[in-house]
């Protein structure tokens, strides 16, 4: 599983399917609470030797969560030859979410080892003008700005050039209802046990005790493992588009490429 908001990266093949799922609490504090701790302490207990956690700022988590983003950079492979800085990507992907939203931050460890993560934001808009306003020139005295053809820029100086000149796409108006979005990634051999479903499921819970009401997610339609992964996980596909968020022609348009969702609560 590997699955990020595109964030203006330049598109990929395909149409950028947009899905969302609705987060509404079950009526009755007593059934709310229930729900909560039965996602939370399913997601918590260790299973096969691995534990869901919270991120803990005050630790090396930062660095592990930056090793898996490399190490699933390359559409869910890894990409450690392809930076000469190890921490660019990072930087670009994951940062944001721990500095910003850190109680959204659940990391999966297996037998001692960081082996995936899954970060969420409650409300895009306002996450992507903070990230533009202040994480991205924080990080541009240690990432200088490229010079020459940006054609010709390598993978560090592609990630350089978006921190001096931030373009973060506000989502599409027909994703309004969904403000929140979420990043996971799990590297290979932790993938296809399980693991994605607990720590997407942990990571809606604390959104919805945050008050947290819709959630979206943006992939590549030639995912189709991923698509139907998501569709288990009761999101519904809710428009497609180019990546850079514009409609798709008639013509273009896969079938079915609008299914309106319904909602998909924690009670279910």
């Amino acid at each position: 599983v590997s699955t990020q908001s595109t964030w203006g990266a330049p598109p990929g093949d395909g149409e950028l399917i947009h899905l969302t799922r609705t987060e509404e609490a079950p009526v009755g504090h007593e059934q709310h609470a229930s729900a909560l701790a039965s996602i939370l302490g399913n997601a918590s207990a260790p299973v096969q030797d691995g534990v869901i956690r919270p991120f803990n700022p005050h630790s090396n988590d930062q660095h592990a969560a930056y090793g898996v983003c490399l190490r699933t950079g390359d559409n869910g492979r890894d990409a450690s030859e392809l930076y000469a800085d190890h921490e660019a990507l990072g930087h670009r992907w994951v940062g944001p979410y721990l500095a910003h939203y850190p109680e959204l931050a659940f990391l999966l460890e297996v037998q001692g080892e960081v082996m995936g993560y899954v970060l969420g934001c409650l409300d895009s808009e306002p996450f992507y003008d903070w990230a533009a306003s202040t994480w991205c020139p924080a990080r541009r005295s240690e990432c200088p700005r490229p010079e020459g053809d940006p054609a010709q820029y390598n993978k560090d100086e592609e990630i350089y050039a978006f921190f001096h000149s931030p373009n973060y796409m506000p989502p599409p108006p027909e994703l309004a209802d969904y403000p929140c979005h979420l990043h996971i990634d799990i590297v290979e051999k932790a993938q296809r046990k399980g693991w994605g479903t607990k720590m997407i499921e942990r990571l809606l819970a604390a959104m919805a005790q945050r008050g947290g009401k819709g959630v979206h997610l943006e992939m590549w339609s030639p995912n189709t493992g991923a698509y139907k992964f998501y569709m288990r996980m009761g999101f519904e596909e809710l428009l497609r588009t180019t990546g850079d968020y514009q409609p798709l022609a008639a013509d273009q348009r896969a079938e079915p490429h609008v299914i309106f969702p319904s909602p998909r609560g924690l009670s279910e």
